[in-house]
């Protein structure tokens, strides 16, 4: 790189003086992208997909307080009808105010982010905020198909990204092959770099499409964001419907042995139990107290019942029990094999309401 002058016996200079303004703006350059994410990341609006963002908008605005709010995955969104609740709870002698913030295929690490943003968002916190927790495994949690989509990438947040890592070591059932330690980063490095978010972030920030943003709004204030499965001519078609319909004996079947699977042994483990008490800890920081609760369920719940007899889960409204609740699993209440339809969410929201009312008449609340 350096060449001696022949006459003047010095080194030339030039390439010295290219290599450190080289260097000089190579620091600027990368100190000037380190503070214009830093700049841009708190205003990257949340996905709009089932109306999340425009239900997070609601609850920043209202001026009401929930007294209950209720996040899950599809099982909660589908299942829990705050109007059934709310009625239901002022008969047994409570006047509550409940809201669903449900959402779809939500793991456990992405239902900890939206634990983190109702407390951070809510104009008024709520007093209860009830939560189902999935159990499934660690490495389903990225399917191919939902690589880098908004949604995959905006609860990649530092705390939920070292709580996945955590978890993956401390599991029995560790990541083989599906959701790898590489794509993890890359999520939570895109999210940090806010890449490919400046169309929405700008057009939120101008208010483009603000109309419709605003009606999205108001249809979430009237339904306060439940979203039945409705059964009539417009019924969606699914295989998993097509499922329950054609299979009775294979419904059946299942359900005859839910009682006693997730009433045994765990056959793999994936919440970390120390994460479990320090979200518990976050959201009594933020003014609520968080409550655990089961959906009448087909998926092994084994997990969490026994997390409840260990004392990490306090209290746990469970209503994964053929035997106990046997409307919520008679076929003609479910939409499908996991879904309740809408007659059995109103079954189900009053049975929760029921077991509440007598959790807050126990003094436990």
């Amino acid at each position: 790189m350096f060449s001696i002058a022949a006459r003047s016996g010095r080194y030339d200079a030039a390439p010295m003086r290219w290599l450190v303004r080289s260097a000089g703006l190579l620091l600027a350059a990368s100190f000037g992208f380190v503070l214009t994410a830093e700049a841009v990341r708190p205003h990257v609006p949340i996905p709009d997909g089932d109306a999340l963002a425009a239900r997070f908008e609601h609850l920043a605005q209202s001026e009401t307080r929930y007294d209950v709010v209720v996040i899950g995955q599809s099982t909660v969104l589908r299942a829990f009808d705050p109007d059934a609740f709310d009625r239901e709870a002022a008969a047994q002698g409570h006047e509550l105010r409940s809201f669903n913030l449900g959402v779809p295929g939500a793991f456990q690490f992405e239902i900890d982010y939206l634990l983190e943003q109702l407390v951070e968002r809510a104009a008024r916190p709520p007093r209860f905020v009830f939560v189902e927790l999935p159990t499934r495994r660690l490495d389903e949690l990225l399917p191919p198909v939902n690589h880098f989509t908004d949604r995959a990438v905006y609860w990649h947040a530092p705390r939920q990204t070292r709580a996945w890592f955590r978890s993956v070591a401390r599991s029995s059932h560790p990541e083989r092959g599906g959701t790898r330690r590489i794509d993890v980063l890359q999520h939570a490095a895109w999210r940090w770099a806010s890449v490919g978010q400046a169309d929405r972030t700008t057009g939120h920030a101008l208010s483009l499409g603000a109309a419709e943003r605003a009606a999205e709004v108001r249809e979430v204030e009237r339904t306060r964001g439940y979203r039945p499965f409705r059964l009539g001519p417009d019924t969606p078609h699914s295989d998993l419907r097509d499922q329950l319909i054609r299979s009775p004996r294979w419904f059946r079947g299942v359900v005859a042995r839910i009682d006693d699977v997730n009433q045994g042994k765990p056959t793999h483990r994936v919440l970390d139990p120390a994460w479990v008490r320090l979200q518990s800890e976050k959201v009594r920081a933020g003014g609520a107290t968080l409550v655990h609760f089961i959906t009448p369920t087909i998926l092994q719940t084994a997990e969490l019942h026994t997390l409840h007899r260990a004392g990490v889960i306090p209290e746990l409204f469970a209503f994964d029990s053929p035997h106990r609740f046997p409307e919520l699993y008679r076929r003609k209440n479910r939409f499908d094999p996991i879904h309740l339809n809408e007659d059995g969410a109103r079954l189900f929201s009053v049975a929760l309401a029921r077991s509440f009312a007598s959790w807050l008449d126990s003094g436990d609340g």
